[in-house]
C-alpha cells in the first residue's frame, strides 16, 4: 500500500487523508506522487513559502562535520534511529528542516541561543517566560521549541518513559532536549511512538521519512496519533482515501530528499 502524507487549512496542523479523486492530476516530487488535493492543502498553509528554503549547509557543516566532540553526531543519529526502529533520514530531516526553514538567519540563530539559555538556566519557569513572550509579541500561543533539535517541552516530557523503556541505559544527557544526543533520542522516540499507532491500523510508515516528519511536526496535542490513524484506516477501507498526506514540513523533506540522503551517506555506510 502506498502511503502519502498532509495539513489542514488555516495553518492548523491536523491529520486528514488524501482523496483518491484527482490522483491522476498528482504532482511528482523526487519519485513520490502527491495528489492535487494534497498539494492544494500544502500550498494553502501559511508556512508553505518556507518550503522554498534550501538545505542549510552552514548549519550542517558546523554541527555534523566538525572535528570537535560533535564529529560523530551523524553516526550516533543513525545508530539511535536503528535502535528506535525509525528512518534515520526522518530524524536527520526533522532537524535540518527546522534549521533550514525556520532558524536559518543569523538573527534567528542568536534568538534561538537566547531562548535556550533561558530554558537551561531557569528550567520550566524560563520556558514559560519564553512562551509568554511568544503570545504577547507574536500571537503564537506559546509552544516554543528548545535545544538543537527544536523540541517542544511537552514532547520531551512525554518521551522520557519511552526512552527509558527502549533504552534503560540512557544517560541523563540522552534524555535532555538541550543536548544534541538528548534531542536525537527524543525525536527518535516520538517518531517510534507515532509509528506504533499507525502499525496498529496496518500502516507501515517507519521507513517513510516525509510522513514521519509530517507526524513529528503535527504532533498529537490537538488529536492523538491513534485517532488519526484510525480515521485514516476507516476512510481508506471505505474507498474514499488512499492514505495520509504530507504537510508543508514533510513536503520540504521530500523536495530535499536527495540532498538529505547524500549528506547522510558517509554515516550510513559506516554503520553497515
Amino acid at each position: 500500500m502506498k502511503i502519502v502524507p498532509f495539513v489542514t487549512s488555516y495553518g492548523l496542523l491536523s491529520f486528514l487523508v488524501a482523496s483518491s479523486i484527482g490522483s491522476v492530476h498528482a504532482a511528482n516530487v523526487e519519485g513520490r506522487e502527491i495528489s492535487r488535493e494534497n498539494m492544494r492543502e500544502i500550498r494553502s498553509d501559511q508556512f508553505y513559502p518556507r518550503t522554498e528554503k534550501d538545505f542549510n549547509t552552514v548549519f550542517y557543516k558546523k554541527h555534523f562535520t566538525s572535528k570537535e566532540e560533535e564529529s560523530d553526531l551523524l553516526a550516533y543519529l543513525v545508530e539511535m534511529s536503528e535502535i528506535y526502529d525509525v528512518s534515520s533520514l526522518a530524524v536527520f530531516g526533522a532537524i535540518m528542516g527546522e534549521h533550514s526553514m525556520n532558524q536559518r538567519s543569523t538573527l534567528k540563530q542568536v534568538g534561538e541561543s537566547g531562548i535556550n539559555l533561558l530554558g537551561k538556566k531557569f528550567g520550566k519557569s524560563g520556558e514559560n517566560f519564553v512562551n509568554n513572550l511568544n503570545v504577547k509579541f507574536r500571537g503564537a500561543h506559546g509552544d516554543a521549541s528548545f535545544g538543537p533539535g527544536q523540541v517542544q517541552p511537552f514532547i520531551a516530557t512525554a518521551m522520557q518513559s519511552e526512552i527509558e523503556r527502549i533504552r534503560p541505559d540512557a544517560t541523563e544527557d540522552e534524555m535532555d532536549k538541550y543536548c544534541w544526543k538528548g534531542s536525537i533520542n527524543i525525536i527518535c522516540a516520538y517518531m517510534n511512538y507515532a509509528a506504533n499507532r499507525y502499525d496498529s491500523e496496518g500502516f507501515n510508515i517507519r521507513d517513510d521519512a516525509p510522513l514521519l516528519v509530517t507526524l513529528f511536526n503535527i504532533g498529537e496535542r490537538r488529536m492523538s496519533f491513534a485517532l488519526r490513524a484510525a480515521e485514516t484506516r476507516a476512510l481508506v477501507d471505505s474507498g474514499e482515501r488512499k492514505g495520509p498526506w504530507l504537510n508543508y514540513f514533510g513536503y520540504w523533506i521530500q523536495r530535499n530528499i536527495k540532498t538529505l540522503e547524500s549528506k547522510m551517506q558517509p554515516a550510513t555506510k559506516a554503520m553497515r
